[in-house]
């Protein structure tokens, strides 16, 4: 039964926010808080409890405007980042991240929000595109953020304009 409040300007873990947040039946003030870091599943554990960004009562009450850095290695859903990317008001940073899977529009609106600046993907991220039909112009958009290779030997059929698919299929890194 302790009141918890986070200094201005810190950063903390998603593990040590929930562990506060066990400790204590009261709500935990971390709205000084402006960077979370941790893997998915803790980060989503926070932003569970959080409920409400910026409005006090919930669990944990985080600010309006922090970001977050994930420590995800290996291969993440695209729709896991594109999730997370929405419900987080500032940067979510998810530089460690190798290979975004899923399907070629999913994996594309995880490179448009890395263009947009609002999901961070390290520069050479893999790419495994799901098995069916793709659009062309979501190969490209994938292509034109990363310098690695765009596993998409699973596609059925490639869609799109004359130009769109021509590029696609003559981009070598594009398998």
């Amino acid at each position: 039964n302790f009141t918890v409040t986070l200094t201005n300007n810190s950063t903390a873990t998603a593990a040590e926010l929930i562990a506060i947040n066990a400790a204590t039946n009261q709500s935990v003030t971390a709205t000084g808080v402006t960077t979370i870091t941790g893997s998915i599943a803790d980060v989503n554990t926070v932003l569970t409890a959080e409920g409400n960004q910026d409005t006090p009562g919930d669990d944990i009450d985080l600010d309006a405007d922090f970001a977050v850095t994930i420590t995800d290695t290996g291969s993440v859903a695209a729709t896991t980042l594109t999730t997370l990317d929405s419900g987080v008001p500032g940067t979510v940073n998810a530089n460690t991240v190798d290979t975004v899977t899923g399907t070629a529009a999913a994996i594309a609106a995880a490179a448009t929000a890395d263009t947009n600046g609002t999901l961070v993907l390290k520069a050479a991220f893999g790419a495994t595109v799901d098995a069916g039909v793709v659009a062309a112009s979501d190969l490209n958009t994938i292509s034109a953020q990363t310098t690695a290779t765009i596993d998409a030997t699973g596609a059925t059929a490639i869609n799109g304009t004359a130009t769109e698919v021509s590029d696609a299929l003559a981009d070598t890194q594009i398998s």
